[in-house]
C-alpha cells in the first residue's frame, strides 16, 4: 500500500508504543496493540548509504542495493529489515535519528498526536474558532498564503441554513419579497427537512 513505483525503499514502517496512553489494546496473543508508524523515502541512489549508516549494521550494505532497480527488486527483505530496527524506537525517536543522518523520514502522527504537536500550531495549519452551538472547536487554519491578503478564520462552520440571509440578500442582493418566494418553493431552507439531526 505504501510502495512507491520509483523510490525504494519507501514506506511507513512499525514502531514502539512511545507510552502516550494513545496505544489500541491488546492483540489476540494478550500483547500491547500498536499503531505507530514511520514513513521512510529513499528517492535517490545517493540516499542509499545514509539509511545504511543511519541503521547502524541493522540493514546490510549490499553492493546491488546501491541502484534502485536491485532495491526495488528486494523491497521486501529490505522492509523487513528497517522494520525490525525501527520496531526498537518510537516513531519519533526512529524519525529523529533518520533525520539527523539526511534520511527522509517523518512520525506518522494519530490524530491525537497531531493535535499535540505545536508545529501545526504555529503555522496556523490548526486553529480555534467559536461554532454557535458547541463554543470554541480545533478547525483548519487558512492554508493559502498571501502577503496583502493573509485570510483569517473568524468562526467555525455554522449550523444549516444560517447564512442564507447574508449571502442571498447581503451579497447577491435579492429582495425580500424575493427570498420569501425561494422559501415558498423550497429553493431554499433555514432548518433541513427529512433529515435526523
Amino acid at each position: 500500500g505504501n510502495q512507491h513505483p520509483w523510490y525504494a525503499p519507501h514506506n511507513i514502517y512499525p514502531t514502539r508504543p512511545d507510552g502516550s496512553g494513545l496505544d489500541i489494546g491488546t492483540d489476540a496473543a494478550g500483547n500491547p496493540a500498536n499503531d505507530a508508524w514511520v514513513a521512510i523515502s529513499i528517492e535517490q541512489d545517493e540516499e542509499w548509504p545514509l539509511l545504511v549508516s543511519a541503521l547502524d549494521g541493522a540493514l546490510p550494505d549490499r553492493q546491488e542495493w546501491a541502484v534502485f532497480a536491485a532495491r526495488k527488486a528486494d523491497e521486501d527483505t529490505i522492509d523487513a529489515a528497517i522494520s525490525a530496527w525501527t520496531s526498537q524506537r518510537t516513531n519519533v525517536e526512529a524519525a529523529e535519528m533518520l533525520q539527523a543522518a539526511g534520511v527522509r523520514a517523518a512520525p506518522v502522527n494519530r490524530y491525537e498526536q497531531a493535535l499535540r504537536n505545536p508545529q501545526p500550531w504555529h503555522r496556523g495549519y490548526l486553529v480555534r474558532a467559536e461554532h454557535e452551538e458547541s463554543g470554541a472547536r480545533i478547525v483548519p487554519g487558512v492554508w493559502q498564503r498571501f502577503s496583502r491578503t493573509p485570510g483569517q478564520v473568524r468562526w467555525a462552520a455554522t449550523n444549516f441554513g444560517a447564512q442564507n440571509r447574508l449571502v442571498l440578500q447581503g451579497v447577491l442582493g435579492l429582495s425580500e419579497a424575493e427570498l420569501a418566494a425561494m422559501y415558498e418553493d423550497g429553493e431554499t431552507a433555514d432548518t433541513p427537512t427529512g433529515l435526523a439531526r
